[in-house]
């Protein structure tokens, strides 16, 4: 039986909703699919956006990996001028190029060595290619190299190889100041001295570092000295000049010196800054202490007798005078001819209780402080009993740094005012608050007592006309393991004017030799004193006051050496 099929209107509106409702299926799924396909492609991107980040950051990581480049990378501030008292520089930085190497970015690692060790010439093809091959993604070529060097490294074209804006110290004056400046290693790091000091304070802000330094001082003193110590055949020397009032140091030298730009060829002996390291025993410059003790407690004045005529036995050891007078002496005569019998007297009366006491006023006992990191301790008696009262009096079984004798000694000729060295830049404003070591009388008696040496005695060679140079000599014996050798080493120190002293220095030289002029001796009155007189007289017109260069001193057999002057006119020849 046929089925019959009936074709009305309602049958085809209801056909038509059946394709409209599979079309709005077909539209869902489509805009289902284009929202899938937008996650995925923003998902893509934002995986891509990681990749190129990473990317980044492994680039930046790879040519940033040395820890010294990162460091020299915060070089965006240079390094603070190091300046003398008259803004001269005496260190500043000026910017260079450094040369450095990704070898996962060289194309041909045989190639690159090559032509690189090719503009070097420092290191060879192999040892190159041999780094080159290493997992290292940073190696320094060269650093601070010259602008004809980094052209022709850039000239190479060479994919790996990259310049990097990078800075250096230097020291215009080279040597001159070594152990002052001190110096600076390749990644601008202060090593030694100032530089290392004041390593922080140096690397912020934009002002200089202002020392009290004079430059034309430390260039007299270097110029005498280096001479000196060629005329004399002498192993080194060193050299200290100070203004009195404020402790300013304006020159300080020390032989043999070194290139702060060469550290690679830096040696102990040349590193050694004997003014603030060495430590020495005095001899007898150390009685300006003793003679000082003597006046302030009471036990000395300038009527005091000494006999001088037999050695005094100190246990297995002998006391005596090197070409004494071998008979009763005064004060004035002894402190002139430098007895030794007199000294160990003039201790013996004031005792040992004063002896430490005054020591450790003056300074001896303890470290001096300098804005240096190159500091001496020095020695002192570990059993102070009587033989040590005895050979400290004339400066023996006692060890100092000249920096410190220095200081001692112009603080007791400073009217008896404590005086503190300085390497930085003052006021020019003295303290009348300083502690007092000893009165202003027994100072200046002591500065009488140094005129006479200069006048009479064993400095009669520092002698400069017109000016009224104090000072005392010493000659000690080297120690060689053993016990004393034959070496010796010889000091001068003093100043001027007696008056009202303004410039005190010291100056040593280690082991100088005799010559035809000196006879045979090697004494500091031959070599010490005679390169200290070259210094004077060429530092003291930058330092001249209205009055000294007129008016000189002379003193005669005092009651009083306050008042019983006599003055004669003089000009000073420059």
């Amino acid at each position: 039986m046929n089925k019959i099929i009936f074709k009305t209107p309602l049958s085809a509106i209801s056909k038509s909703i059946t394709s409209w409702h599979k079309g709005l299926q077909y539209a869902d799924v489509l805009e289902s699919a284009k929202q899938r396909i937008m996650i995925v492609a923003i998902v893509l991107f934002l995986g891509f956006v990681m990749i190129a980040i990473r990317l980044g950051n492994l680039m930046l990581f790879i040519e940033t990996n040395d820890e010294s480049l990162k460091k020299t990378d915060g070089f965006q501030i240079l390094r603070r001028n190091i300046v003398d008292q008259n803004n001269e520089i005496l260190a500043t930085n000026i910017i260079t190029a450094s040369a450095y190497v990704n070898p996962k970015q060289l194309l041909d690692v045989d190639d690159a060595a090559q032509k690189i060790s090719s503009i070097l010439n420092n290191i060879s093809a192999p040892e190159l290619k041999k780094k080159f091959e290493s997992d290292k993604n940073f190696i320094w070529l060269a650093r601070h190299i010259s602008p004809k060097l980094q052209k022709d490294l850039n000239d190479l074209g060479l994919p790996g190889l990259y310049m990097y804006r990078d800075q250096t110290r230097v020291y215009p004056h080279s040597s001159l100041f070594s152990h002052i400046t001190g110096m600076c290693g390749t990644d601008g790091d202060g090593l030694i001295g100032l530089e290392q000091l004041y390593d922080i304070e140096l690397q912020q802000g934009a002002d200089h570092l202002a020392l009290s330094l004079d430059i034309r001082v430390q260039h007299v003193i270097r110029t005498e000295l280096n001479d000196g110590i060629k005329e004399f055949s002498a192993l080194g020397g060193n050299a200290i000049v100070m203004k009195v009032k404020t402790g300013e140091i304006l020159g300080m030298v020390s032989l043999p010196d070194f290139d702060p730009h060469k550290p690679d060829l830096l040696n102990s002996d040349a590193l050694f800054n004997k003014n603030t390291l060495g430590v020495y025993e005095p001899g007898s410059v150390f009685k300006i202490l003793n003679f000082a003790i003597g006046l302030e407690t009471g036990k000395a004045n300038l009527n005091s007798m000494y006999d001088g005529s037999r050695p005094i036995k100190m246990g297995r050891f002998t006391i005596s005078d090197f070409r004494g007078l071998g008979r009763v002496m005064t004060l004035t005569e002894a402190f002139l001819k430098s007895s030794n019998i007199a000294s160990v007297k003039i201790a013996q009366d004031f005792g040992l209780k004063n002896q430490k006491e005054y020591m450790k006023r003056f300074g001896v006992l303890d470290k001096i402080f300098l804005e240096l990191p190159e500091l001496g301790r020095p020695i002192i008696p570990k059993d102070w009993r009587e033989p040590s009262l005895m050979s400290v009096s004339y400066g023996y079984g006692v060890s100092q740094t000249p920096l410190q004798i220095l200081t001692v000694v112009s603080s007791i000729i400073n009217d008896g005012k404590k005086v503190t060295p300085t390497l930085l830049k003052r006021k020019n404003v003295v303290d009348e608050t300083v502690e007092s070591v000893i009165s202003a009388k027994t100072s200046r008696i002591v500065r009488k007592l140094m005129r006479q040496v200069v006048l009479e005695g064993t400095a009669k060679k520092a002698d400069v006309e017109g000016l009224s140079i104090f000072a005392k000599t010493g000659t000690v014996y080297k120690k060689d393991g053993k016990g004393y050798g034959k070496q010796q080493i010889t000091t001068f120190i003093g100043g001027f004017p007696v008056e009202d002293p303004e410039i005190m220095m010291i100056v040593m030289l280690d082991d100088p030799k005799p010559t035809k002029e000196s006879y045979g001796y090697a004494a500091a009155g031959w070599n010490a004193v005679k390169v200290a007189r070259r210094i004077i007289e060429r530092i003291a017109p930058m330092y001249a006051t209205p009055n000294y260069v007129q008016n000189a001193v002379i003193f005669e057999e005092p009651q009083d050496a306050i008042s019983d002057v006599k003055t004669i006119n003089t000009s000073y020849k420059k």
